[in-house]
């Protein structure tokens, strides 16, 4: 992965997004790999080298809002139809008349919409963790639907959204510079500390304020979490918390039921990580078999991993996802 292959676009919306790409090779599909929170197109850096080394033609955005994209803090300017058309962008600037999606996190949701809005440009798509998001209805988001999650999951799943939806998380976290201890709560020693931080009441909300600090994660070397720090010294947090903020907005309603009724017919590959206790397979797995939203074939796999399987894992990753775009 080499800085010469980055580049820039302008789309119709008037935002700048940085992207690293990779032409194919020997008439080889385009992937175009979405990354969630908080990070850039660097997360998927394994995935980077493994698929641009076999000729795979690369398409791999700083998503709205992260690294050296636009960063608009008005959360009505992620929505679903909005990030889709700045993808169409990118790939209309590159000649690209269709790809293969790989998303995870939140680019999931910005794949997801990809498919809704322009499923002629989408061949299959590849969901790491958090699956297919069909358009919701409204009042039918997560946080709306936190209290129905707690329920079902059996603690407070999504307890960290509504603190990240609200004002006060971006107040504290930008202006008491607190960088260190999202990422490494984001990325903690041991991934059942979530289970104090974001699948807590407030456990998020404590863990920022008390400036908490952990080891790192086996797979995360002192250069990486450095690096995803620089990422928000540089760009804030506010523009990332409005993925999540974006959600209970009546605009992210309405623009949903545009395609409300679209069912996602290509093919889509599914990787679980067993252990994230936040995007837990079996939610995704039970989207997955609703033939209301979702008619293409499913393949299912499955990771012993927290929620970075594709950092953490990359060689049983990698190697899922080729399998899977092999038999296509």
């Amino acid at each position: 992965m080499t800085a010469s292959a980055l580049k820039t676009i302008q789309t119709r919306r008037s935002f700048s997004y940085s992207y690293y790409f990779a032409a194919p090779i020997d008439s080889k599909p385009v992937l175009f790999l979405a990354h969630g929170f908080p990070g850039n197109h660097r997360a998927w850096r394994y995935q980077i080298e493994f698929f641009e080394s076999r000729g795979y033609g690369l398409v791999v955005p700083d998503m709205l809002g992260y690294g050296d994209s636009s960063k608009p803090t008005d959360p009505v300017a992620y929505i679903g139809s909005g990030l889709a058309g700045d993808m169409l962008d990118i790939l209309d600037k590159e000649g690209i008349q269709q790809v293969i999606l790989i998303a995870h996190d939140w680019g999931s949701r910005a794949a997801s919409r990809f498919m809704n809005f322009h499923p002629e440009r989408v061949s299959a798509a590849a969901f790491l963790c958090v699956g297919y998001q069909p358009p919701y209805a409204k009042g039918a988001d997560w946080i709306s639907m936190s209290p129905t999650l707690a329920q079902l999951a059996g603690y407070d799943i999504i307890g960290y959204m509504r603190w990240f939806a609200g004002e006060e998380a971006a107040r504290v976290i930008d202006g008491e510079r607190r960088y260190e201890s999202l990422i490494n709560m984001c990325h903690p020693e041991k991934p059942e500390l979530w289970m104090e931080s974001f699948c807590a009441t407030d456990g998020a909300r404590n863990w920022i304020l008390e400036n908490k600090r952990t080891g790192l994660p086996a797979y995360m070397s002192q250069e990486d979490f450095e690096y995803k720090v620089q990422l928000l010294r540089k760009g804030g947090i506010a523009a990332p918390f409005c993925w999540y903020k974006v959600l209970v907005t009546p605009e992210s309603a309405q623009d949903d039921e545009r395609v409300l009724n679209v069912k996602a017919t290509q093919p889509i590959l599914f990787i679980g990580f067993n252990k994230d206790v936040v995007a837990r397979p079996e939610f995704a797995r039970a989207v997955h078999q609703d033939t209301e939203k979702l008619v293409g074939k499913v393949t299912d796999r499955e990771v012993a991993a927290d929620h970075w399987g594709m950092e953490s894992h990359p060689q049983e990753v990698n190697n899922f996802i080729l399998e899977w775009m092999n038999e296509l």
